[in-house]
């Protein structure tokens, strides 16, 4: 999990190691030992549904985390029980708190597990992933600042920049990671309408050339965009929105959404300037 993040920091990439974690690691760990000691199903404490054999949104809409589970393959879905699925988080921490579990107590993390909250740079700068220093350009071209590092921005960035500007909020729309340029824009710049996804899985019958309307979620947490979505090749699709959502970035999950029941996704990889 740590050393493919890693890589895709040092691409300009943005990367999500839950998603990843949860596909080849967490779940996988589980249904191995549960084979091993007989047992037929796994459970987990996620806010989501299972529906016709497909991943649901759960009932809290607040902490709903079916975006993170959406590369479960059939066969873990299939075995996986979700306990929560129709509580929200308010009603979990109160039978916690009525079993004395410690966990009632417990502060809520929703942080990147491998490093401390709000340590990204010092643990990409710690394990070698250091981008060169270089300029910050606008969209024309010119300089209107120096920067210490590309890996330390991603898109869509606007905390941490320290460029001034008169015509209002900055924020990163362009990394070019061969010649250390970061374009700063407005967020307009930032708002897009179609992109590609790469390395997709795709839950229901899906031919190769079918196009079919979705709702589509670019982040945990983040807005939806209903749009068509066509499938281009084995592990492929197209994405073209209704609606712009804000700041694609090549590396995040794109995940396809039906009633709120995941029907795909995959990664966003060409992003049209």
């Amino acid at each position: 999990i740590i050393e493919p993040f890693l890589r895709e920091y040092s691409l300009a990439r943005t990367p999500n190691p839950c998603v990843v974690c949860n596909e080849t690691v967490k779940f996988r760990a589980m249904a191995d030992f549960a084979d091993e000691i007989g047992a037929k199903f796994i459970a987990t404490g996620h806010y989501a549904q299972i529906e016709d054999n497909l991943i649901k949104r759960g009932v809290d809409k607040v902490k709903d985390q079916a975006y993170f589970l959406y590369r479960l393959p059939k066969d873990i879905i299939l075995r996986t029980i979700f306990p929560l699925q129709n509580m929200d988080k308010s009603e979990a921490y109160a039978i916690a708190r009525e079993l004395g579990l410690s966990v009632a107590e417990r502060k809520e993390s929703t942080e990147i597990c491998f490093f401390p909250r709000g340590e990204l740079r010092e643990f990409l700068d710690k394990n070698g992933v250091c981008g060169e220093a270089g300029n910050f350009i606008d969209p024309e071209g010119n300089v209107i600042g120096r920067h210490e590092g590309w890996t330390h921005y991603t898109l869509g960035q606007r905390r941490g920049i320290g460029v001034p500007s008169s015509e209002g909020r900055l924020y990163v729309v362009k990394i070019d990671a061969e010649n250390a340029l970061i374009t700063l824009g407005p967020r307009e710049m930032l708002m897009k309408s179609n992109f590609a996804a790469d390395n997709s899985i795709f839950h229901i019958a899906w031919p190769i050339g079918e196009t079919r309307s979705a709702e589509v979620q670019i982040r945990h947490g983040g807005r939806t965009s209903e749009g068509e979505i066509t499938r281009t090749g084995e592990q492929s699709g197209r994405i073209e929105l209704n609606t712009p959502l804000f700041a694609p970035a090549p590396g995040q999950s794109a995940v396809f959404f039906e009633s709120d029941r995941v029907i795909g996704g995959g990664i966003i990889e060409e992003i049209p300037q």
